[in-house]
C-alpha cells in the first residue's frame, strides 16, 4: 500500500509534505523533484496553508517555481545543499 501523506505550502515558498506516521519527517519539494527533508517543524505548523491533495500541492509547487524562477535559479544551489528552514 501505498505511503499516505499531507501537504501544505510554507511561506508560500516550498510545497512540504508530511508523513502520516509519528516518526515521520516533514519534507520538501525541490526545483528538481527530490523530496528532502524539512528541519524546521515549527515553520510547517506556523506558517503551513494545508493543500488538498497530492495532485494540487505538485500543481502548487510547479506554480511557484516557475513564478519565482530567477529566485530559485540564485537560491537553489545553496537550498540543495542544507534545505531551508535549516
Amino acid at each position: 500500500m501505498a505511503k499516505k501523506y499531507g501537504y501544505c505550502l510554507v511561506e508560500g515558498t516550498y510545497v512540504v509534505r508530511i508523513g502520516r506516521g509519528s516518526r515521520d519527517k516533514y519534507q520538501w519539494l525541490t526545483p528538481d523533484g527530490q523530496w528532502l527533508d524539512y528541519a524546521d517543524d515549527w515553520d510547517v505548523i506556523t506558517n503551513g496553508r494545508p493543500l488538498a491533495n497530492e495532485q494540487e500541492a505538485l500543481k502548487t509547487a510547479k506554480e511557484r517555481f516557475e513564478l519565482n524562477r530567477e529566485w530559485w535559479a540564485e537560491h537553489y544551489p545553496q537550498y540543495k545543499m542544507r534545505g531551508p528552514g535549516s
